[in-house]
């Protein structure tokens, strides 16, 4: 479920420019692909987006989006969730600031170029008059291509469109990790509580793209989420 609201989301992002139905395999390859290193699922699913006529640097630029709305979201559920914890252990929370910084920081860039884009190209001008062998990459029509990804940003009705299929997409998600938690029988542990921590630090910890499918930082973020509710290590290892 939280793939098909992804699709739809993605879908809203591409100013409707393709269909949910087409948009779903993308997103299923993209998954699926992505437990390589490299984030490889986000670059073929820009690339598998030319087959409708969309820029793979287009394509890219809404995948940027996606990925800064779920990094924003995340983010708001760890402060949420600390502030119900009593012990918070220092790798949590500078992963949690770091993250948070880069996504305001990624937000004025990308509102600065939908506002000012002629400074854009302005700067793309001295690069090129800088560096002459650049002006076979065009960097203008790129340029314009980045800008049309970052669009949705600018259109109110859009913007919020995604914000509410991000939100539902996470929903699904945390309802996945509830219900194992039930499967697992953690006893008095606070579930609700224990599921946003893990999936919001598996989250961030599987975003640095330096990873074979997760392996080690997503187990780290199972057994760092569960010894804050007080889920025994050796189930947390075993449920990561």
């Amino acid at each position: 479920l939280s793939i098909v609201a992804r699709a739809i989301r993605w879908r809203i992002l591409l100013n409707s420019e393709i269909s949910a139905r087409q948009s779903f395999p993308i997103v299923s390859i993209g998954v699926v692909t992505n437990l390589l290193p490299m984030r490889a699922g986000d670059i073929l699913r820009a690339s598998l987006l030319r087959r409708y006529g969309i820029p793979f640097v287009t394509g890219l630029s809404s995948l940027v989006i996606e990925n800064l709305q779920d990094i924003l979201i995340v983010v708001a559920l760890l402060v949420l969730s600390f502030s119900q914890v009593t012990t918070i252990p220092p790798e949590a929370i500078f992963v949690s600031q770091l993250f948070g910084v880069l996504g305001v920081i990624a937000c004025i860039i990308l509102f600065w170029m939908i506002r000012s884009p002629e400074h854009g190209f302005t700067l793309i001008d001295k690069i090129v008059g800088m560096f002459p062998l650049l002006e076979r990459l065009n960097g203008k029509q790129r340029f314009e291509e980045i800008l049309s990804g970052v669009k949705p940003l600018a259109q109110p009705s859009t913007f919020f469109q995604s914000i509410l299929w991000s939100g539902i997409l996470w929903l699904f998600n945390l309802l996945a990790f509830y219900t194992i938690g039930l499967a697992f029988d953690f006893g008095d542990v606070n579930l609700i509580l224990w599921s946003v921590l893990s999936v919001s630090l598996i989250s961030l910890s599987v975003a640095i793209p330096v990873s074979f499918a997760g392996i080690g930082a997503y187990q780290f973020a199972v057994i760092i989420a569960g010894t804050m509710v007080g889920v025994d290590m050796v189930d947390a290892l075993a449920l990561g």
